[in-house]
């Protein structure tokens, strides 16, 4: 592990309609990395009204953009939809995995980008414990000459608001395993289907390959196995209202919940 002070500091900013917002914290804090998340193009906002929107996020891309470099700070852009709160939290968790990995002190900034996107980082961002922050504003643009230069908000100087994390109750271990499979199957998952996966993925504790043996045996141990699943992690994750159970004839069939695909996008 490395030491701390020997950490690289990664800041992630979703940005909006911003600039003072997204760049003042730089006046008094030090970065190495700077993730920049921003609204990817994409055809169903291809409206004439959304296209001037989107014309109008390019003009703060790249006034952040070259103020960062003028900095000297290295900047990794991102482009998502980021009016689609699941996708959002997806990939603000990715790259905090990723940042993780590198073993990187990790900021976010919540405050840079719309109402909309913000829920979603800061429900990715506490649901991974990294230091989440908010930009003040001293007042706000009021005219087009100061949006242009400052965004919607202005910043005269650096404000910033250190949010308390709390915890989040995620899944671990094969619970998270079984949650992200079904949550890769929207019309459902059957219970023998899940089964197989997790053998053949070599999930301790469920190694026998039950269908090469003879029937009694099979059946045996394909039951065992079924049952071990029903009564631990499918259990807890119907518990946790992450999915729901039920029955297609004899086979159990699962479904995500709308709780579920939100802890999903952050596992």
């Amino acid at each position: 592990m490395l030491n701390a002070v020997c950490a690289r500091q990664v800041h992630i900013i979703p940005l909006g309609y911003e600039f003072d917002r997204a760049v003042r914290p730089f006046d008094e804090r030090h970065a190495d990395r700077i993730h920049l998340i921003t609204m990817d193009e994409m055809d169903k906002y291809s409206s004439p009204n959304e296209q001037a929107l989107t014309k109008k996020q390019r003009h703060f891309d790249q006034l952040v953009k070259n103020y960062i470099d003028s900095l000297g700070i290295e900047i990794v852009l991102h482009h998502a939809d980021m009016f689609d709160i699941l996708s959002m939290m997806s990939l603000m968790s990715q790259i905090i995995k990723d940042e993780k990995e590198k073993h990187s002190e990790i900021f976010v900034n919540m405050s840079a980008c719309g109402r909309f996107t913000s829920f979603a980082v800061t429900q990715a961002a506490m649901a991974h414990q990294v230091k989440l922050y908010y930009v003040r504003a001293d007042r706000y643009s009021q005219n087009k000459k100061e949006t242009e230069e400052h965004g919607l908000s202005i910043c005269n100087s650096c404000n910033i608001w250190n949010l308390d994390n709390f915890m989040f109750d995620l899944p671990s271990g094969l619970d998270r395993m079984i949650l992200l499979k079904i949550f890769q199957k929207p019309d459902g998952l059957f219970g023998e289907e899940l089964l197989h996966s997790i053998i053949n993925e070599g999930v301790k504790g469920y190694e026998i390959k039950f269908w090469e043996l003879p029937v009694i045996e099979r059946r045996r141990y394909q039951s065992n196995y079924l049952t071990k699943l029903r009564k631990g992690p499918i259990e807890r994750l119907v518990k946790s209202g992450y999915i729901t159970k039920k029955q297609a004839g004899r086979r159990m069939v699962l479904h995500i919940t709308s709780s579920g695909r939100y802890v999903a996008s952050v596992c």
